[in-house]
């Protein structure tokens, strides 16, 4: 049947990749799935957690994988779909330590990781190994429903990770952006400050949304001022992350994966953003997170 949709030039394409995910949360199992389906055999899986009930929104989480290491199931479901799938996995995560090392020898690599700063130390590794990196998301925090993949093609001469305007739009200070230049240039990154990275990152966000309710709601959410408002009251360490419903998850993970899939096969990328709730899509040109 793939013969319907894929040459076997193509089909050979994507066997023979190798694909990196970092991530198995609500957008990185859809990406798993629809590459496994469209037969790609060799992935380099980074995953640290365990499921937890309330990680309803993640394709593999079932009352009988709560408890069941994230890595260990995908891996098991993975097999079951392609039983000549190569798996290699990372199951402590992509750490300060092994973030070069998982990048090395990939093709292209899909970002899907939790922490801001686990983003930047990929984003830098891909840089250095010159291989694409996707990544779904959001199209801007804090807009809720606006969906949409970012691709940075490090191949190109003309693209380079920008760690400094990466920090800086992400709201962390000056000085912690010095320091994690000069440990990553010096090849020896302290995991401390990657947590206060983290919680610079995370404070921003949460005076970001906050200003942003006050001053255009409408820009986050199909819910009115009041409501959101409550939002903040009934959940003040944790509103900010404003999750992504089931639906939006499958769908910007199924727009990752075709992004993979036409980098594979060296077809031109075309960047749009989705909003399942306003039934719109737009161009979307931006090549930086």
């Amino acid at each position: 049947m793939m013969l319907l949709i894929l040459s076997e030039e193509d089909q050979r394409k994507i066997r023979s990749a190798k694909v990196g995910l970092a991530g198995l949360g609500g957008v990185g199992c859809p990406i798993l799935e629809v590459l496994l389906r469209n037969g790609v055999n060799h992935l380099r899986i980074a995953e640290v957690d365990r499921y937890e009930s309330h990680n309803y929104r993640q394709l593999y989480c079932m009352h009988t994988t709560v408890g069941a290491s994230k890595a260990d199931v995908a891996t098991k479901h993975s097999l079951e779909v392609n039983p000549y799938c190569q798996i290699e996995l990372f199951k402590e995560g992509v750490t300060h330590e092994n973030y070069l090392e998982f990048c090395q020898g990939l093709d292209i690599l899909c970002a899907q990781a939790d922490n801001t700063s686990t983003q930047l130390l990929l984003e830098y590794a891909a840089s250095v190994c010159r291989i694409p990196v996707v990544n779904g998301g959001r199209a801007g925090f804090p807009d809720r429903h606006t969906l949409a993949i970012y691709v940075r093609d490090y191949r190109r001469d003309d693209v380079k990770f920008e760690i400094e305007y990466s920090m800086e739009r992400r709201g962390i200070q000056k000085q912690l952006r010095e320091a994690l230049k000069a440990q990553i240039a010096s090849g020896r990154v302290d995991p401390e400050l990657l947590k206060e990275i983290d919680q610079q990152n995370s404070e921003f966000r949460q005076e970001t949304f906050r200003r942003a309710v006050l001053d255009t709601p409408e820009a986050i959410s199909d819910k009115d001022r009041e409501y959101l408002l409550q939002v903040i009251s009934n959940n003040p360490d944790k509103f900010h992350k404003m999750a992504v419903t089931p639906q939006g998850v499958m769908i910007v993970g199924a727009m990752a994966a075709q992004h993979v899939l036409d980098i594979i096969l060296g077809r031109e990328v075309n960047r749009i953003a989705v909003n399942i709730y306003r039934g719109k899509a737009y161009e979307f040109s931006r090549d930086h997170i």
